[in-house]
């Protein structure tokens, strides 16, 4: 994946990928649910405390659609 988004992002942009690919390693990933082509799962961060909430990421299969409730996704456009 590094690979292939070494050819699309810019210098700037593929340094905050490749950071993000690396915090990435420190997420819990739990499936919630699924129902009508849409999987649903928790994210937990390792560091975290035991109080704060998990990030909730819904994935539409139909649609080939994902969405977080942190809209990183939306917002800083790295998907």
């Amino acid at each position: 994946m590094e690979r292939q988004m070494v050819k699309v992002y810019t210098r700037k942009k593929w340094l905050e990928f490749q950071g993000q690919i690396y915090e990435s390693h420190g997420y819990y990933v739990q499936q919630k649910a699924v129902g009508d082509g849409c999987m649903v799962y928790d994210v937990i961060s390792f560091q975290s405390s035991s109080i704060s909430k998990p990030r909730v990421l819904s994935h539409n299969q139909q649609m080939d659609y994902i969405s977080c409730s942190c809209m990183k996704f939306e917002f800083v456009g790295i998907p």
